[in-house]
């Protein structure tokens, strides 16, 4: 784990991180006397350090595209420039931290210097040992997760399994995800097929995992995943064990004689991964499973054909509460449950029964609400408020996701301007935005008559990164349209895609959102720390706004603040809310 910096170092901790981490500064004062006395406290503080000192605005930015620095600290009025200018040009210069040394005493001026992207200022009549030493100490922090960051892109290089390979791997529970899942059974097939033998492809599925989000938050959903997919991999082998769905993992079995030892060792599986008890935070959680098993060759030739045969057998055991069920012919016809689910959201269409939440994003800083994104909610007579993951699959295959999309862009823009008829400070609005919305040839029409002829409507767009990377000229197009209309638009769940910089450094977006599996691991997991620290500064290089999701500690907060993360978002500072709920919240 990460920790943050201690904000009041003993001069013996900081020379420890400076000894471990040489920062390198550059120092912008023009009068010599003042930059011999910084140079002597630097000097006293970090041994190690390495000043290099400018008297000129002109030769600092010199220094500053000749070589990398940790840590600027700059004095803003000079021969060749003065005032915020200074910090401004700068700030474009460098990715790293700006820290301003100031006679000013006016409090107004420090504000306004942080507010242009100053990490700190130093008084110079009144500098201290201690002040300078918290500085250091965090640029110190920074040269070492710099220098993390480039050892990790070289053992990329070199190992496949690490972040380069992200888009084939689940990265929560670090399992293979369904695209290397297939690849793996194709290999299985293979060897079958010369040995002429038999093996059962598992689809096992968590019971009540939504009641485990919903009671105990997100982070011990997130929890559970990870230990089953532990308990899975230990029993069937990491190369044989996938997870294909939000609360559905898969497993390649060893070759069998038939179906009754198939039926056998999927049980004998299925008790040893979840007969005894999860702990989760101290309190235990017993989450049961029901498998859909398709056999090889008998229920399918190739991996795609013997996937989705198991998932029909899946889909079986859901509707009739069976624990294991093996897949039949009969299954590839639509079931009856499946059938009775379209024709309620068919209803719900008619019937006005979508509702919207609204999950605030904060700014960094001030934890003040910067926008919220919606998500929409069907509110069933029968079934009660059903959460997305059990019903959009089923809208986008059969093609209503357009009609309920229209609609949650129509109700978001209506929600907007009743906010503000309501004397709120009303927030932009996000929106996702489903492949299938995004494919359509009106999906810029839709967007107009959404927007309706009020310039004022408030609403942006957030687009998967995987989705926009799927036809990248056309969409591209399509954003930049997009936010010729006064739109702006966030990649969604960044980092779990495959984007090529070239083509992000060209597309019409403002911000990027780091997928929530990154936030909630980072901490722990230093690839992933690696990685939130590479979208960061990609985002800022790139001038684009950066949001967390998924934040649920102070730790994580605080971390996130160190790596200069825009926005967050998640648990910690609010659930998705109804719009009187969310109201609520504005007026505070």
């Amino acid at each position: 784990m990460v920790a943050a910096p201690d904000p009041n170092p003993s001069p013996r901790a900081l020379q420890r991180g400076v000894a471990r981490a040489p920062v390198r500064i550059l120092l912008l004062e023009d009068v010599a006397v003042t930059a011999e006395v910084v140079r002597g406290y630097v000097a006293a503080l970090a041994p190690a350090a390495q000043v290099e000192w400018a008297a000129t605005l002109a030769a600092a930015l010199e220094k500053l595209a000749g070589g990398a620095f940790d840590l600027v600290l700059a004095d803003l009025n000079l021969p060749d420039s003065t005032g915020f200018d200074t910090l401004e040009r700068l700030l474009a210069a460098t990715d790293r931290l700006v820290v301003v040394l100031t006679s000013e005493d006016e409090a107004t001026f420090h504000e306004a210097a942080i507010e242009r992207g100053a990490y700190d200022f130093l008084h110079k009549s009144r500098l201290s040992r201690a002040a300078l030493g918290r500085v250091l100490r965090l640029a110190t922090l920074q040269a070492e997760t710099f220098r993390s960051l480039r050892q990790s892109i070289a053992e990329l290089e070199l190992r496949q399994r690490q972040l380069d390979n992200l888009e084939l791997y689940d990265p929560l529970t670090g399992l293979a995800n369904r695209s290397l899942l297939l690849e793996r059974v194709h290999r299985s097939i293979q060897a079958a097929a010369q040995a002429g033998a038999k093996f059962p492809l598992l689809l096992a599925d968590l019971e009540r995992f939504r009641t485990v989000n919903e009671s105990l938050g997100r982070r011990a959903g997130d929890a559970l995943l990870r230990q089953a997919a532990a308990r899975l991999a230990r029993a069937v082998g990491r190369n044989e064990a996938g997870r294909t769905g939000p609360d559905q993992f898969a497993a390649v079995l060893p070759a069998v004689p038939g179906r009754s030892a198939a039926a056998r060792r999927v049980q004998a599986l299925l008790r040893e991964c979840f007969a005894e008890p999860f702990v989760v935070d101290g309190v235990e959680i017993g989450a049961a499973a029901r498998a859909g098993v398709a056999l090889y060759p008998n229920d399918g030739a190739d991996a795609e054909t013997l996937l989705k045969h198991a998932e029909a057998a899946l889909r079986k055991g859901k509707d009739s509460g069976e624990h294991v069920v093996f897949y039949a012919r009969s299954l590839t016809t639509r079931t009856a449950h499946t059938l009775t689910l379209e024709n309620k959201l068919r209803r719900a269409l008619r019937n006005a029964e979508f509702v919207l939440h609204y999950q605030p994003k904060v700014d960094t800083e001030t934890r003040r609400i910067a926008g919220v994104e919606a998500l929409i909610r069907w509110q069933s007579p029968e079934l009660g408020l059903v959460p997305p993951m059990h019903f959009i699959p089923l809208m986008e295959e059969t093609g209503m996701i357009l009609k309920a999309g229209a609609w949650a862009l129509r109700q978001a823009a209506a929600d907007h301007a009743r906010w503000r008829a309501m004397g709120l400070p009303a927030p932009r609005v996000a929106v996702n935005v489903s492949p299938i919305q995004l494919r359509s040839r009106d999906f810029v029409a839709m967007i107009g008559e959404a927007l309706g002829a009020s310039p004022q409507a408030g609403l942006d767009l957030e687009v998967t990164e995987s989705l926009v990377m799927q036809d990248i000229e056309g969409n591209m197009r399509k954003l930049r349209e997009v936010r010729a209309l006064g739109m702006s638009v966030a990649i969604d769940d960044f980092g779990t895609g495959h984007s090529s910089l070239a083509y992000l450094a060209k597309l019409p977006v403002q911000s990027l959102k780091i997928d929530r599996s990154f936030v909630s691991t980072m901490l722990a997991d230093a690839a992933h720390m690696t990685l939130v620290q590479m979208i960061i500064s990609l985002a800022r290089s790139l001038k684009l706004t950066v949001i967390a999701e998924g934040v649920e500690s102070e730790d994580q907060a605080r971390m996130l603040r160190l790596l200069r993360c825009d926005e967050l978002q998640g648990f910690l500072f609010s659930r998705p809310l109804p719009f009187g709920e969310m109201s609520a919240l504005l007026a505070r």
